[in-house]
């Protein structure tokens, strides 16, 4: 089912639940840690159709490629990162790398080009091979399933065909070295299920039956998906917990939440899971902690947060012993891209915006003043949107 976006760009999306008017406005894509920095993957919103790449531990901000950003991934080794993403002018799939921890960039691979019949790709980098994984519409819709070993200039071999018709979401690599993709039906009431591919044939287990999952990880040897059921409208989020042989058992964190906007899982002892939901006629953050994947409990985060606006998409990484979270926000008034920090004494830290300077970035990335037309800003650990 399709939704159309009230955005700058008016174009319409498959988002499971419709989120609405800021939907292609400033979204967090990815938080990651890599060779000790930790980055942020971001849509810039409309009209410039932009994916960045903050290295907050640098501070620097680069223009990782052209996309409304709905549609990307970005895998790391070392000083090298790979970006995959939904081009927005020819709608082909495209990787690009960067070989400066995101400095400068340079398109590496166009996987094809057909008129909005590719998206959703997935990146997953190990050893000497990129994986990548995208949803192909033309004869399916189905999942393919590429290998690159790095420093071929194409995906013209190790093409793996599923015979599942998915919405594809991030793949992860487990403990056993094996490949995992989390897939959502098309039809959002469907369900989703977990593929884990060996290197010889691909083992399916169903998550949900009605819903949609939203994001994996792995805790030792199980696996742990948490997403979405229920009606469009009022939903319950719900976490499922299986080893190795994908037979799951589910659990609600939360009922009748009304529509959510994103399911982020981050992976460890502790476990968290975390949501924005309109629960209370506003959006807002949640989250809920576990030790054991077993007693779950309810972590206060509107304790640390502005009692008015809303806040959007939150993605979330560990870094340095720390919990993040980068979220939309609209507390300006405008769509923004906001940045959270949990230390280890459980205690969101808040940047006193009015005490640290602010950091301003024209759209090609580089620091500029306010006066200089739209900008990308940030104060602390604050803020990053325009």
């Amino acid at each position: 089912m399709l939704y159309l976006v009230f955005g700058a760009c008016n174009y319409t999306s498959t988002y499971a639940d419709g989120f609405g008017p800021f939907e292609s406005d400033y979204q967090p894509r990815t938080l990651l840690t890599c060779n000790g920095k930790l980055y942020l993957l971001y849509h810039g919103g409309c009209p410039e159709r932009r994916l960045y790449l903050w290295n907050i531990t640098d501070d620097t901000l680069s223009i990782a490629g052209d996309s409304h950003g709905s549609e990307s991934s970005i895998a790391c080794y070392g000083d090298t990162l790979y970006v995959g993403y939904y081009h927005f002018g020819d709608s082909a799939i495209t990787v690009n790398v960067s070989y400066d921890g995101g400095g400068t960039w340079n398109t590496v691979l166009v996987v094809d080009s057909s008129e909005f019949k590719e998206d959703e790709p997935a990146l997953l980098l190990s050893d000497d091979t990129l994986y990548l994984t995208f949803v192909y519409e033309i004869s399916g819709p189905e999942i393919q399933f590429y290998r690159l070993p790095i420093g071929l200039p194409n995906f013209s071999i190790g093409v793996v065909r599923t015979p599942y018709i998915a919405h594809n979401s991030p793949i992860f690599k487990a403990p056993n070295g094996d490949m995992y993709i989390l897939a959502a039906a098309w039809d959002l009431e469907g369900g989703g299920y977990v593929l884990r591919y060996d290197g010889t044939r691909w083992h399916y287990g169903e998550v949900l039956s009605s819903g949609a999952p939203y994001d994996i990880g792995f805790v030792g040897g199980r696996v742990v998906v948490a997403g979405v059921s229920g009606p469009k409208e009022n939903r319950s989020v719900v976490v499922c917990v299986s080893d190795t042989s994908l037979r799951f058992s589910c659990s609600k964190l939360a009922e009748n939440v009304g529509r959510v906007t994103n399911v982020d899982v981050v992976a460890g002892i502790p476990t968290y899971v975390i949501w924005s939901d309109n629960s209370t006629g506003r959006f807002r953050l949640r989250m809920f902690q576990t030790e054991d994947l077993n007693l779950w409990s309810d972590f206060p985060l509107d304790d640390y947060l502005p009692p008015t606006g809303n806040f959007y998409y939150p993605v979330a990484a560990l870094y340095n012993g720390e919990l993040y979270i980068a979220h939309t926000t609209d507390i300006s008034g405008r769509p923004s891209v906001a940045l959270l920090r949990l230390d280890d004494n459980s205690k969101l830290e808040r940047s006193d915006t009015s005490k640290v300077p602010c950091r301003y970035y024209d759209e090609a990335g580089r620091k500029t003043t306010p006066k200089r037309g739209r900008v990308i800003l940030g104060c602390g650990t604050r803020y990053i949107g325009r």
